[in-house]
């Protein structure tokens, strides 16, 4: 009778795992998670920060310098935040996420504005109309940065991705 030998293995020899089951071995799953966890809420809490950025200085006075400071921080932590939430999720819901967070800092922001300088935060009569121009301009823009952002998050994740089957 003849042994039957497999394409795959030896006989007499122990197969050896492949480099993809040894980097799999190497990071446990649960750490995985917990890192995709932290990355999802990094990739929140930019878009928020931004915002309450965007609403604490609604009512400030700032040197020219200070301005265009700020207004390049608010897009850039925007899109960062963006760009993990694409990482994290791999879906263009993502993108949604941003202007929802930031919007909701601006709001947050512009509470705590009105408390420290002893104003309640809804007793202006022309609230609403002062914040419609910033969050039509900002809101678009953090449209559109959030698609970017989570448009570039997925495709370095499927880079990532081959990356580690390749190892």
């Amino acid at each position: 009778m003849i042994p039957q030998m497999h394409d795959d293995k030896i006989q007499g020899e122990e197969q050896l795992p492949s480099p993809l089951e040894e980097k799999q071995k190497q990071i446990p799953t649960s750490l995985q998670r917990w890192i995709s966890v932290l990355l999802c809420i990094l990739g929140i809490a930019m878009p928020l920060v931004a915002g309450s950025i965007a609403g604490l200085l609604s009512g400030v006075t700032l040197g020219e310098i200070y301005l265009y400071a700020t207004l390049l921080v608010i897009p850039i932590l925007a899109a960062v935040g963006a760009f993990l939430l694409g990482f994290v999720f791999r879906a263009w819901w993502a993108a949604w996420l941003v202007p929802v967070a930031w919007i909701v800092g601006d709001f947050l922001g512009i509470v705590v504005h009105r408390l420290l300088y002893g104003e309640l935060p809804f007793g202006i009569e022309h609230f609403w109309e002062a914040q419609s121009g910033l969050l039509l301009l900002f809101g678009s823009l953090m449209i559109i940065l959030g698609f970017i952002g989570v448009a570039f998050g997925i495709r370095f994740r499927r880079w990532w991705d081959m990356r580690q089957r390749r190892q």
